[in-house]
C-alpha cells in the first residue's frame, strides 16, 4: 500500500486546535508534519509531497483505491 499526503501549506496557529496540531509544528509543512505522525502511528511509510496537487499524478489501475479530498 502507498499513502501520500499532498499539501504545499504550512501549519499556522489557527490550525493547531481545529486540525489537532501543536504549537511546536507552527511553520512546518502540513504534509510533512502529518506524514511523519501517521507513519509512526500506523507503522508504515507515508510520503509527503509539499507542493500543490497535480491531477496527472493519478494513474488509475486495477485493485487501486485513490482518495482525493
Amino acid at each position: 500500500m502507498k499513502l501520500y499526503f499532498v499539501d504545499p501549506d504550512r501549519v499556522e496557529s489557527a490550525n493547531v486546535f481545529c486540525q489537532c496540531l501543536c504549537d511546536a509544528e507552527i511553520g512546518l509543512n502540513k504534509a510533512k508534519t502529518l506524514a511523519l505522525r501517521y507513519s509512526l502511528a500506523w507503522k508504515m511509510e507515508v510520503t509527503a509531497i509539499a507542493q500543490p496537487f497535480q491531477p496527472e499524478w493519478i494513474v488509475p489501475s486495477y485493485n487501486t483505491l485513490i482518495v482525493v479530498t
